[in-house]
């Protein structure tokens, strides 16, 4: 008896929310929002998105101390 409640109260709600996004109660997702480009930090190539980068010429670091330190070089395979 209880898991004929348990899906009765189910399929309710499905149907429900199925009503309430017909009717268009439910909000929805913009779909004239603009993807944001991600950028990797020249230093620890942490992607991030382009407007919270910080640019220095055309290399995107994700903090100032990262921008202060510069680009990383090559780690030596050998070492």
């Amino acid at each position: 008896m209880m898991k004929w409640l348990v899906l009765l109260l189910v399929v309710l709600g499905v149907w429900g929310g199925l009503t309430l996004a017909r009717r268009g109660a439910l909000p929805r997702a913009k779909s004239d929002e603009r993807i944001e480009p991600m950028v990797a930090c020249a230093h620890c190539g942490l992607h991030l998105p382009g407007n919270d980068a910080l640019k220095d010429g055309d290399k995107a670091y994700c903090s100032a101390a990262h921008r202060d330190l510069g680009p990383a070089t090559p780690q030596d395979p050998k070492a």
